[in-house]
């Protein structure tokens, strides 16, 4: 390969590097992502589906949270939550009736969370008023 063709070549990923949609939950750029828990979050999809988020690490980008799920739908009332979450990612285990289901997932953005199980996905939304 000529050193014309490298020059080129590296710079193509360059520029498509320079192109690529940031995941940043913030859009600011920022490395650390401070996420704000304390809500009722609605199960997209579901409206009679929610579940109350709180954390005591309330200002930091790191630490634990906890809850409790209601889907009347379902059969569950008040299970327990409890997860750990750094930056934008975010992990937690529901202890529903039927076992205990662990979820793994981000913040999207302030006020939308993506979570996966074996399950199933639950994506939690902030209400706004």
């Amino acid at each position: 390969m000529s050193g014309k063709n490298i020059f080129i070549t590296v710079l193509t990923i360059l520029l498509f590097a320079a192109c690529e949609q940031s995941n940043d939950p913030t859009g600011g750029g920022d490395a650390t992502f401070v996420p704000s828990f304390q809500n009722t979050w609605k199960v997209e999809g579901d409206s009679n589906h929610t579940i109350f988020l709180d954390s005591d690490d309330v200002g930091l980008n790191s630490g634990i949270f906890y809850g409790r799920e209601n889907d009347p739908d379902n059969n569950i009332s008040d299970a327990d939550l409890c997860g750990r979450f750094d930056n934008a990612a975010v992990e937690f285990n529901i202890r529903r009736p039927l076992g205990t289901v662990k979820y793994k997932g981000s913040f999207i953005n302030k006020d939308r969370i993506e979570a996966a199980s074996p399950s199933g996905q639950l994506v939690l939304v902030r209400p706004t008023f």
